[in-house]
């Protein structure tokens, strides 16, 4: 009987111990997790913040392109195009004007010619100019703002995903954090309890000598 009693006093000291290295685990993760909270919550708050200034300066970004840019650099584009066709009409003209001028005049032939080459060079710069501009052009209006408005479309759309997500984030990680608290709090009160009642077990066997 007492080598009975002696083998299920060990196994009892053997559960305490165990019970009693378990709490002192369980402490120290309370605590973590404790001081983990509030750093978790300001973390999540400045996401969800960084979240809501992306998706307002993408909204704000689209709508003042859909209200103003987009137009402005199209009349930049239609402006630019018929500044340069005024230019190629004025030095066409000018050459025009050079030619009769140098019909009715005594210059000589070469300083004719060395003038009318240099006109004529204008021309062919201002024609290259132009066609260059109307390239331009049609790729600003066929091109670049269409894709411009396509990436500020789904600029929003990310953000408005990302905002989802942060908010999503910051409800269910909190959530999760506050209730792997509250079960290790739990699990240390009963193993408060178990460990309680193992020591007054353990009492109970205790043999005189």
């Amino acid at each position: 009987l007492r080598a009975d009693l002696l083998a299920g006093a060990g196994k009892i000291d053997e559960a305490i111990a165990d019970l009693e290295t378990d709490a002192r685990i369980a402490e120290v993760a309370i605590v973590q997790i404790e001081q983990e909270l509030p750093r978790l919550e300001r973390s999540l708050e400045l996401d969800l913040a960084s979240a809501e200034q992306a998706h307002r300066n993408a909204t704000e970004d689209l709508s003042r392109f859909l209200e103003s840019d987009r137009q402005n650099d199209a009349k930049a584009a239609d402006f630019t195009l018929r500044d340069a066709e005024n230019r190629l009409r004025y030095v066409r003209e000018e050459l025009e004007q050079l030619k009769k001028m140098y019909r009715n005049n005594d210059l000589t032939e070469e300083t004719e010619e060395i003038v009318l080459k240099r006109q004529q060079d204008a021309v062919d710069r201002t024609e290259f100019d132009l066609t260059q501009i109307r390239r331009n052009r049609e790729n600003t209006l066929n091109i670049v703002l269409p894709r411009k408005e396509s990436t500020l479309r789904q600029e929003k759309e990310r953000t408005m995903l990302a905002l989802a997500k942060a908010k999503n984030d910051q409800a269910l990680s909190l959530s999760q954090k506050r209730l792997e608290l509250e079960k290790l709090k739990l699990g240390r009160e009963r193993s408060r309890e178990k460990l309680a009642k193992l020591r007054h077990d353990r009492e109970l066997m205790t043999i005189d000598a």
